[in-house]
């Protein structure tokens, strides 16, 4: 495999909070229903998560130095993707958001669990079993 050596950039015009919570939850609940068993243990991957409820389980000096370290290589390694990619530092101030995007992605987890709708250019559709969309009548 070679890998390109050119970037393909993708811009989009900028949405709201609203417009990207529906976006992000019709793709999880899409891929809920294609691939429910990787779906389910994605979350196991969210790095902000899981040493933050430890640390609510066990509020221990332990607990917290090792959440601390965990913490702080998902934020080395986000930073270290983020200059490889655009090839400068000028997006560290940014690097908080990591965890505002973790512990969001987990609330767009679960909001794939709470129904079966999904909206996309202002339609709403249903998802079947086996991935098909089938529009809601207008009642």
């Amino acid at each position: 495999i070679e890998l390109s050596k050119l970037v393909v950039e993708c811009r989009e015009n900028p949405k709201g909070w609203r417009a990207i919570w529906t976006h992000q939850v019709r793709w999880s609940r899409t891929i809920r229903v294609c691939q429910p068993v990787p779906y389910f243990f994605s979350i196991l991957s969210n790095g902000i998560l899981w040493p933050l409820l430890w640390l609510i389980v066990c509020p221990l000096k332990p607990v917290l130095l090792a959440a601390l370290i965990f913490w702080v290589i998902r934020l080395g390694t986000a930073q270290m993707n983020q200059s490889q990619l655009t090839r400068n530092d000028r997006h560290m101030w940014y690097d908080w958001l990591v965890v505002v995007n973790d512990l969001l992605k987990t609330a767009v987890w679960a909001a794939a669990f709470l129904g079966n709708r999904v909206e996309w250019r202002g339609q709403t559709y249903t998802v079947m079993r086996d991935g098909t969309l089938i529009p809601v009548s207008a009642t």
